[in-house]
């Protein structure tokens, strides 16, 4: 491999790391605050509203056991290097 493709596979490898750890943060804030507005919509009487809501936050915890799961995958392909 050229010195020109191994910069530029080092690059996005360090920007995958990166990014999944950004994922993995900004995901879950957005998790926690579908959470709150859970029960903010509830207060307010949307029961049907909080509930869609509920699903989303739950969907979003099974996104960032998926992007944990490829971090893990990440680090154990990058000790093999």
């Amino acid at each position: 491999m050229c010195e020109h493709h191994s910069h530029v596979k080092e690059s996005e490898l360090e920007a995958l790391k990166v990014l999944l750890a950004h994922w993995i943060k900004h995901n879950r804030s957005h998790e926690e605050g579908f959470r709150e507005w859970v029960g903010k919509a509830q207060e307010l009487g949307l029961s049907e509203v909080a509930e869609e809501i509920k699903k989303a936050a739950d969907l979003l915890l099974k996104v960032e056991k998926s992007l944990m799961e490829a971090q893990k995958n990440y680090a154990k392909a990058n000790l093999d290097h």
